[in-house]
């Protein structure tokens, strides 16, 4: 993401998020935070991050909530697994 802003210095997403002279740590955090949103296809709604504490924040967010959400979906998978191994 970073290197791709580089291609096109006059208009690119660095510029767009007025990021482009930042620190470049807060460059990495957003460009985190995209690849985090994509990769998981959570996509990017109404509600997004302002800054990058918030983009942070929702990278944790969204990686723990498809920890938990994939942990919920083996534990109904056990729960039906373990009713139809009863009725046999």
């Amino acid at each position: 993401m970073i290197g791709m802003a580089d291609i096109n210095t006059e208009n690119n997403w660095m510029i767009t998020r007025n990021i482009f002279y930042s620190v470049w740590y807060e460059k990495y955090i957003w460009a985190y935070y995209w690849a985090t949103t994509m990769m998981l296809t959570i996509g990017f709604g109404d509600i997004v991050p302002v800054t990058y504490k918030e983009a942070l924040v929702l990278i944790f967010l969204e990686t723990i909530s498809c920890i938990v959400l994939a942990y919920n979906i083996n534990c109904v998978g056990s729960l039906i697994s373990n009713i139809r191994s009863q009725d046999i």
